[in-house]
């Protein structure tokens, strides 16, 4: 790969963003990427992620858009622009329903945490991970700053190369920044609302990741204004009726969707133990259990998962670990998808 020579490119988004000046006015400081191998129009799988803070659940992401960028540490050409580029993604994406899973892919972890101080790329709505092997899974042919784009409803829009950018005098304007900045359509909140104080949005934002602390929410919510105590309360209501709906709707489809809702339902059980949403949740969880057919799917899914994560960082054991799963859970979904996936070399 040739990291600092200039070329020209066509924009690789698509579909929603309004377009700032013509796809030629844009140059970028590497080769393009290849067309990943991953499936266009869905998601993809990150069960071997190893994130910074809980897990991310790509369903709970649904309904937002989502920026999954691949980079790398060790580019000195890289490294001249990505603190720039890092600052105008961080600004596009304040305060909209916007999320960036942001997974390094470093032959080891070791200096990425100072890496990312020293660019400030932190905010509630950047998640950080770490993933060695997502470049080859993807159909990468570099872990060098490579993005992807996802919709509300979880569609490919685009992918392309982080660096493209667009001159404006002597400064760069970066094409995935712009594109985000002057989009119409990126979504929505679940829980947060515009006219909010800062303080709420900020102790909500883990609510629109899925991602929740009851107890700790409850020890902050002590030192609130009662104006914010009141908008925290009726936002946690709206969050708690959505989510057991949307578990209900799910308990009526297929096998995936089916382990989504339980999943989705346990969560309610375990973290909000005092709602009376909770209470629902337990009742549902307590019918699947006596189903033995799903019990053997949730398990395979739990086994699949587990194996990913046990060989994240150990790419050569992947495959043994797949293989296994799947003989032991034969006929499950997660079965079959680890015999497919055992197939594809790292």
């Amino acid at each position: 790969m040739r990291c600092g020579a200039i070329t020209s490119s066509a924009l690789l988004l698509s579909g929603l963003f309004l377009a700032a000046g013509s796809a030629a006015a844009y140059a970028q400081l590497a080769d393009p990427p290849s067309a990943p191998q991953q499936a266009a129009g869905a998601l993809p799988s990150l069960e071997s992620v190893r994130w910074a803070g809980p897990a991310v659940r790509l369903q709970d992401l649904r309904g937002k858009t989502v920026v999954l960028l691949v980079y790398a540490t060790w580019c000195p050409k890289c490294n001249e622009w990505s603190g720039e580029f890092f600052q105008q993604l961080k600004q596009a994406v304040t305060d909209k329903p916007v999320v960036v899973l942001a997974i390094n892919a470093d032959k080891s972890p070791q200096g990425v945490e100072q890496y990312l101080k020293q660019r400030g790329f932190f905010a509630p709505n950047i998640i950080h991970g770490y993933d060695p092997t997502i470049p080859q899974r993807l159909g990468l042919e570099s872990e060098l700053y490579r993005y992807f784009l996802f919709g509300p409803d979880g569609k490919l829009l685009g992918r392309g190369y982080a660096g493209t950018y667009r001159p404006v005098g002597e400064t760069k304007s970066w094409s995935l920044p712009e594109q985000l900045a002057n989009s119409s359509n990126l979504g929505q909140f679940t829980v947060l609302k515009a006219e909010m104080s800062e303080t709420v949005k900020q102790l909500l934002w883990p609510m629109e990741l899925g991602q929740f602390n009851e107890a700790l929410l409850g020890k902050l919510r002590r030192s609130l204004k009662q104006q914010e105590q009141k908008e925290l309360d009726e936002a946690m209501d709206r969050y708690l009726d959505a989510q057991l709906e949307q578990v209900r709707q799910l308990a009526q489809g297929d096998v995936l969707s089916r382990l989504e809702a339980f999943d989705k339902a346990s969560q309610l059980a375990a973290i909000f133990k005092t709602h009376e949403q909770a209470r629902e949740a337990r009742k549902l969880i307590a019918e699947w259990t006596k189903d033995k057919d799903f019990q053997r799917e949730l398990a395979a899914k739990r086994a699949y998962e587990s194996s990913l994560q046990a060989v994240a960082a150990k790419p050569a054991k992947r495959e043994s670990a797949l293989l296994a799963v799947a003989k032991r859970f034969e006929g499950t979904w997660y079965g079959k998808k680890a015999e497919e996936e055992a197939k594809v070399k790292p």
